[in-house]
């Protein structure tokens, strides 16, 4: 697989721009230098959602609030020899 790399907003506004005209996937892929299947998503994304940008709360929720990080943190600081069992029963 190949490196994923953002394409930017300037570049997706300009493919929409492009996809108006009616110039085909590959012909828009050849001119912003981007593989056609990113530009079939991002124009796909703008057909059903009507959006530019990506969806935000992407990626996997955190287990842990804010408050229990910050304990275990003041915990670890208190007592570096602390055992990861022991931290996670406190937390509990």
């Amino acid at each position: 697989m190949g490196t994923q790399r953002e394409t930017n907003i300037d570049v997706r506004k300009f493919i929409l721009r492009l996809f108006k005209r009616g110039k085909s996937y590959r012909e828009i892929a050849k001119i912003v230098s981007r593989s056609h299947s990113c530009v079939q998503k991002i124009i796909g994304r703008f057909k059903s959602d009507g959006l530019i940008e990506n969806k935000s709360g992407k990626g996997r929720k955190s287990i842990l609030r804010d408050v229990a990080k910050r304990k275990i943190l003041k915990d670890i600081k208190i007592d570096p020899k602390l055992s990861a069992v022991k931290l996670a029963a406190e937390t509990s």
